[in-house]
C-alpha cells in the first residue's frame, strides 16, 4: 500500500493538466528534480536509473536528469531538502525508463522510439498498479482551502503571536516565525524569474538557486520589518473575486492605519501541487517583485549574472550586520 501510495503522488501530479509539453526549454538542476520526486520514487526500486522529466505548467521550465540508483535520488533529494520552490514543481511529471524511453501521460500509454516490450510492460504494470491508488488518494484529499481564506487565517495566527508576545514581554523569535509560517507560501523562484525577465535565461541552474536564495532572503527581511511595522494595524481581506477551478488569482486585502489612510495589499497568488503560493505582492497598487527589475537588469548588463548574485550577497550581509548592532 505504501508503494501504491507513492506511486500514486508520482501520477497524481502528471494528471492534473494535459499531455506533456514539448522539451526544448532551459534545464534546471538534478537536485531540485529529484527532491521533486523522491517521494514518489522511494521504495519503487523498478525505477532505479529512470531518467526523470517535470515541466511546470506554464511551461516555461523544463527540468530533467538521471539516477544511477534510488540511493542517489535520496541523497539528491537531501541535499535539495533546502531549495526553495521545490515543492512548486508541480502539473507533469514524466518518466522514461531506459532503453525502452517509454512514458505515461493523462492521455493515457506512450511510446517514444524505440520502445520495447519489457518497457511497455513496465509503463503498463506501473498505471495498473496505481489505478486503485487514485480513488483512495480523491477520498483522502482535504477539502482544498480558498486562497483568500487561507490568507486571512495565516495573518490572523501570525499577527495574534506578535501581539501576545509583546503582551507577556516575551521577544518574538521573529526569523523562526517568518521561515515556519510564512516563506512557505511564497514561490522564491518564480519570483525571481520575474524579476530577472529575459535575463533569467543567462542563468545557468546554480546560478537560479542562488539567485533564489539570495532574492529569498532579501525580500523575507523587507516583509519581516512589515510585520514589526503593523502588527497593531487591522488588515481586511475582500471577497476573492474568481471563477471556478482558476489557478491564478489575486487576494486583495485593506491595511487600516491609524490616522492614514487605508494601504491596499494585494497578493498574486497560483495553485500547484503544494497549494496556493505566492509570486508577487502588491503595495498601493506597485508590486514589490518588479520594482527589483531595473535595477536586477542594470547590475546584470555591468557585471553579468555572477555580480548580481555578489551584489545581492553584499546586501544581505549588510543588512545581517545592521541587524546585529542595532
Amino acid at each position: 500500500m505504501i508503494l501504491h501510495r507513492k506511486l500514486a503522488v508520482l501520477f497524481l501530479a502528471a494528471s492534473l493538466s494535459g499531455s506533456l509539453l514539448a522539451q526544448g526549454t532551459a534545464p534546471v538542476d538534478d537536485e531540485t528534480i529529484f527532491a521533486a520526486v523522491e517521494a514518489a520514487l522511494h521504495g519503487a526500486p523498478s525505477l532505479a536509473g529512470a531518467d526523470i522529466e517535470v515541466t511546470t505548467r506554464d511551461g516555461a521550465v523544463t527540468l530533467s536528469g538521471s539516477a544511477a540508483t534510488m540511493e542517489n535520488i535520496a541523497t539528491a533529494g537531501r541535499l535539495a531538502a533546502h531549495v526553495r520552490g521545490v515543492s512548486a514543481v508541480y502539473n507533469k511529471i514524466r518518466v522514461a525508463n531506459r532503453p525502452s524511453r517509454a512514458w505515461f501521460s493523462t492521455d493515457g500509454m506512450s511510446a517514444q522510439a524505440p520502445a520495447t516490450r519489457k518497457g511497455l510492460a513496465l509503463a503498463l504494470g506501473a498505471w495498473l498498479l496505481c489505478a486503485g491508488a487514485f480513488a483512495e488518494a480523491q477520498l483522502l484529499a482535504p477539502a482544498p482551502v480558498p486562497p483568500d481564506a487561507m490568507m486571512s487565517a495565516l495573518t490572523a495566527e501570525v499577527m495574534g503571536t506578535l501581539r501576545e508576545d509583546r503582551a507577556a514581554g516575551r521577544d518574538t523569535d521573529l526569523a523562526q516565525l517568518v521561515e515556519k509560517r510564512i516563506v512557505p507560501v511564497f514561490d522564491f523562484p518564480r519570483m525571481t524569474v520575474i524579476a530577472l525577465a529575459r535575463n533569467s535565461r543567462l542563468a545557468s541552474s546554480e546560478q537560479r538557486l542562488r539567485l533564489a536564495a539570495e532574492f529569498q532572503t532579501l525580500l523575507v527581511r523587507t516583509y519581516s520589518n512589515a510585520l514589526r511595522e503593523f502588527r497593531d494595524q487591522a488588515i481586511e481581506y475582500r471577497p476573492l473575486r474568481a471563477a471556478a477551478g482558476e489557478s491564478e488569482v489575486t487576494v486583495r486585502s485593506l491595511l487600516r492605519r491609524s490616522g492614514a489612510e487605508p494601504l491596499t495589499i494585494d497578493y498574486d497568488m497560483a495553485d500547484g501541487a503544494a497549494g496556493w503560493r505566492i509570486y508577487d505582492v502588491k503595495i498601493a497598487g506597485v508590486s514589490v517583485v518588479l520594482a527589483y527589475r531595473e535595477s536586477f537588469a542594470a547590475t546584470v548588463r555591468e557585471s553579468g549574472i555572477d555580480g548580481l548574485i555578489r551584489a545581492l550577497e553584499d546586501k544581505n550581509r549588510q543588512n545581517r550586520s545592521r541587524a546585529a548592532g542595532a
